[in-house]
């Protein structure tokens, strides 16, 4: 990553609401070419709402951008027009989705549904799309790919069907991909290799990358700098290798605590108390509160402000020290 080049991605005070119901809030963070950033949090915490709403994918109503602007080559995406924006989904940001049986379309076949975003979005006639296509798959490591090509997605394995989004998502070399999940239906060995193909084709095609998951230990092995998010805000973020080493902002630290990796082997892992409080259910003030180990009084009735220094940016009124 180079430090000094312009950001892919910027993301400025994102908020998204659903009527009066406040789904997050205040999301900033930008994205440098060929870097990696992680997005983690507990399930509910506004995750993938953000990732969607970075491609206009909410539907909209009921969701809306509350507030806030999301900068993409030069363009705010939040004011594109829908016929702009199909130009840069799949086009100029690749996505890929939680869940590939439910994302690919069981009525084409793998071949065709990597080869329409070349013909949509590079003009490629149908035989040409295919001929990148069988490319494509040999990349993200389908053997046999010309085989391939005439399978269905209900013909080939969780991986492989996985690796087929990937090659979608990859398809017109896009600047930015989003990579939504994109292990959580996959067995360990699987997951490993999907992370190991995803941080290859970073390297090798100079992508920019958005990574959410729930996971920390992903986040640890591939990518470069971290956001933890929390009840629909950005609550600590920082290099990776700070963030597991110090972390500052008390969720951060619990969530660090909770991977195997760190803890004895056998040993029960530590459990955070509680759950996420639902949008609507959010006090005046940090919405950890609840299940934090060190409160203070002002915790429950003040926002900490989301204060940024030369390593890292937090939101505490009592952080770790």
């Amino acid at each position: 990553m180079n430090a000094t080049s312009s950001p892919v991605l910027t993301v400025e005070n994102l908020s998204l609401a659903a009527g009066d119901l406040v789904l997050t809030e205040d999301v900033t963070f930008s994205i440098a070419p060929g870097e990696m950033l992680g997005l983690v949090g507990e399930s509910g915490c506004g995750k993938s709402v953000t990732a969607l709403s970075i491609l206009r994918l909410l539907p909209e109503p009921p969701l809306r951008i509350a507030a806030g602007r999301i900068l993409f080559g030069g363009r705010d995406l939040a004011a594109l027009s829908p016929g702009a924006m199909g130009r840069v989904r799949g086009g100029e940001i690749g996505m890929i989705f939680q869940e590939p049986m439910t994302s690919l379309n069981p009525v084409f076949t793998i071949g065709d549904q990597i080869a329409e975003p070349l013909i949509i979005h590079r003009g490629m006639k149908r035989a040409a799309a295919l001929t990148r296509a069988a490319e494509l798959l040999d990349l993200v490591g389908i053997a046999e790919p010309r085989a391939a090509l005439a399978r269905y997605p209900h013909q080939l394995s969780g991986g492989q069907r996985q690796r087929a989004m990937i090659a979608i998502a990859i398809a017109c070399t896009p600047k930015l991909l989003i990579a939504d999940e994109p292990t959580t239906a996959l067995d360990v060995t699987v997951q490993a290799q999907v992370l190991g193909l995803i941080a290859k084709l970073r390297r090798e095609l100079g992508l920019a990358c958005l990574l959410i998951t729930h996971d920390l230990g992903v986040v640890s092995q591939v990518c470069d700098r971290a956001m933890v998010m929390y009840a629909g805000r950005i609550i600590e973020e920082g290099p990776v290798k700070t963030l597991f080493s110090s972390p500052r902002h008390r969720y951060t630290r619990a969530l660090v605590d909770t991977i195997p990796a760190r803890n004895l082997p056998g040993a029960r892992l530590p459990a955070i108390p509680g759950q996420v409080p639902a949008p609507g259910a959010r006090g005046k003030g940090c919405a950890f509160v609840e299940r934090c180990n060190a409160p203070l009084q002002r915790c429950a009735t003040s926002m900490p402000p989301f204060a940024r220094d030369p390593i890292r940016a937090l939101a505490c009124w009592n952080p770790v020290q």
